[in-house]
């Protein structure tokens, strides 16, 4: 939970400056929580490739478990991520292309959130931009823990 607290609230000034049309933000808690909910979910998608499978579950209630100590809405808001990308990558079997929009649905979701569903200019590049940043920097999170 630490680190992705710890990276998603770091995030917030450099995409801030580089992706203005994220600047109506209704408040920068606001940022703070959707991005750590995106950063933990990133992490947590990884178990099924990082952990061994016999710590899987394991690893998974453990993250479950900090992640709503963290914030009481943190569990729910990482279920909610989960559902909305899930609805949406339905039909999509090749492994790359199914990887790509995982990663653009997931800061689809922090955008959406982040703006209370209103159309902002460029939403494609900056949800692609965002799901990259915590996919990258979650993907191996659990070879270096």
């Amino acid at each position: 939970m630490t680190t992705a607290n710890q990276v998603a609230v770091s995030s917030r000034v450099p995409f801030l400056l580089k992706l203005p049309q994220l600047l109506s933000a209704q408040k920068i808690s606001d940022w703070d929580f959707f991005t750590t909910v995106a950063a933990v979910w990133s992490a947590f998608f990884h178990i099924q490739f990082e952990v061994p499978t016999e710590f899987g579950s394991e690893t998974e209630e453990i993250v479950t478990y900090n992640l709503g100590e963290w914030h009481p809405q943190g569990i729910s808001a990482m279920n909610d991520l989960a559902s909305f990308v899930q609805q949406r990558i339905t039909g999509e079997t090749d492994p790359s292309k199914r990887q790509q929009l995982v990663k653009h649905l997931a800061g689809t979701w922090i955008v959406w959130n982040l703006t209370d569903m209103v159309e902002i200019q460029d939403e494609g590049v900056v949800a692609g931009a965002l799901g990259n940043f915590f996919f990258k920097k979650f993907a191996s999170y659990w070879r270096n823990t």
